[in-house]
């Protein structure tokens, strides 16, 4: 979920940025957007958030 927020923030991180803010890899926050997308039926950044926020997961 962590990532997911981060990902929808006004500020547009980067996967680097989202990784150094939560202290993970750049390749494990790849693996979690993959997850995400995988699960929310998505294949793009701008899909994954517009799905998040049409199914309430952020605010």
């Amino acid at each position: 979920m962590e990532v997911l927020q981060l990902t929808c923030d006004a500020e547009e991180l980067s996967y680097r940025g989202i990784g150094d803010k939560l202290g993970i890899s750049t390749r494990t926050v790849q693996s979690h957007i993959r997850n995400l997308n995988e699960k929310l039926g998505v294949s793009t950044r701008t899909g994954l958030v517009l799905s998040a926020f049409r199914w309430g997961l952020v605010v």
